[in-house]
């Protein structure tokens, strides 16, 4: 059941953000669009078209689901998007690790 809610999220979901590309073939994309992140950024990816939106609240919504430690780098994630001030987005993380307590208080 809960594997069932997990691909229910997928109607929402405008783009996929991948670290690697083996983790494509773990999800049915039908033709959506997919962005391989390996530590760069693709300025492409904010031009998409901001016509459509499939969010319940018309944010953006980007979703980490992972380990939570520093020692992947997930540190340079929440500092960029902090950074970035992404207003109208959202960042959700999803995952247990070293990093949990410290992110708490982020």
């Amino acid at each position: 059941m809960l594997l069932s809610k997990y691909y229910n999220q997928f109607k929402f979901t405008d783009v996929f953000l991948f670290l690697t590309e083996p983790m494509i073939e773990k999800v049915k994309l039908d033709g959506r669009k997919y962005l391989i992140m390996d530590g760069v950024c693709d300025f492409e990816l904010f031009s998409l078209d901001n016509n459509v939106s499939h969010s319940i609240n018309n944010k953006k919504t980007f979703l980490y689901s992972g380990a939570l430690s520093k020692q992947f780098g997930l540190h340079n994630l929440i500092n960029g998007f902090i950074t970035a001030n992404c207003t109208g987005s959202e960042l959700h993380l999803y995952g247990t690790g070293d990093y949990v307590d410290e992110l708490k208080k982020i």
